[in-house]
């Protein structure tokens, strides 16, 4: 059984999860988009203590991998960088290293913090392209940065001990990479803005944590190829039971959901192409403290189901943050 406050000290150690939380909207392929792909994966945004800024200044590094395969298949088009691709099969892979810093502390009970990612990400498509009046099978890879997020402020506020939430704004600038008639690309071309709010709720007696995350994305139009993505919505929800060993096993599971048409000559063309999907699977973690500071590692695994106009796939991520 773990003590009241022993629960708050592994709350301020794990506090990395509050940007990304947020800003692991840095999960590359979903929804019914261009390409097939957009910022959020199911499942994927969310991070243990997501709803936790703590009162303590400080600097704290997180390393992130996540692999996603997925498939549209069924012969459904896809519009991909201003060509439309028919039986999409996308494999990515993507690595992040991020920094948080809480910078103020108790200011009238609330916390800030700011956090910037620099990602690299390797891309590969297949897909029967239309070339005229001939269908040809294109296979495209690609390795480079991705588009650089950045948590300009995450405003954390406790309404005590064991509930807390956090806001914030993560913002995507086209940094990767971009070449219309390409399946495979780093980058998606676009600024995107997401705003998310996050809730953690601790049971300290069994050791148990609740958290959530709701953020919705807002996608600029594609200059090259006139595509503007709709508004995707995304939930997700983790539970986590702990042990004094310091393992960790729990379930994490979410949802996207388009709520806007996508705008442009090739999504008329599929009508709008909106889609949406739902995820669940298992999730580990473990605690420990090298050199007086704590270390927290975490992986999941998520299969997608209830998929309509996106992707379907698997998604497996680890990260790992350490607070100094």
């Amino acid at each position: 059984m773990i003590q009241q406050s022993a629960g708050r000290r592994g709350t301020a150690r794990r506090h990395v999860a509050v940007v990304l939380g947020a800003a692991f909207c840095l999960s590359e392929p979903a929804g019914a988009v261009e390409g097939g792909v957009g910022r959020p994966i199911t499942g994927a945004q969310i991070l243990p203590f997501a709803g936790y800024v703590p009162p303590e200044a400080g600097l704290a590094l997180n390393l992130s991998s996540i692999y996603y395969d997925g498939t549209i298949g069924g012969s459904r088009p896809v519009p991909v960088a201003g060509i439309l691709g028919v039986d999409l099969d996308a494999r990515v892979s993507l690595t992040a290293l991020t920094a948080v810093s809480v910078w103020t502390q108790n200011t009238n009970g609330w916390n800030f913090a700011s956090g910037l990612s620099v990602p690299v990400i390797w891309v590969e498509a297949t897909a029967s392209v239309s070339a005229g009046e001939t269908v040809r099978q294109q296979r495209d890879s690609e390795f480079g940065l991705w588009d650089l997020p950045f948590t300009p402020l995450v405003a954390g506020y406790n309404f005590d001990a064991l509930s807390h939430v956090s806001l914030s704004l993560t913002i995507f600038a086209p940094t990767g990479s971009y070449e219309v008639g390409r399946l495979a690309n780093p980058g998606l071309n676009v600024w995107t803005f997401t705003p998310t709010v996050a809730y953690t709720k601790f049971w300290p007696e069994a050791a148990i944590e609740l958290s959530a995350t709701s953020g919705a994305g807002f996608y600029t139009e594609n200059d090259d190829t006139g595509y503007e993505n709709g508004i995707l919505w995304n939930l997700d929800l983790l539970v986590l039971k702990r042990f004094p060993c310091g393992f960790g096993i729990g379930v994490v599971g979410g949802t996207i959901v388009q709520l806007t048409d996508d705008e442009g000559t090739l999504a008329d063309r599929l009508g709008g192409f909106r889609g949406h999907a739902f995820g669940v699977g298992p999730l580990l973690s473990y605690s420990k403290t090298f050199g007086g500071k704590p270390l927290e590692v975490t992986a999941r695994w998520i299969p997608e189901f209830g998929v309509e106009d996106r992707l379907k796939g698997n998604s497996f991520m680890l990260t790992a943050a350490y607070k100094f």
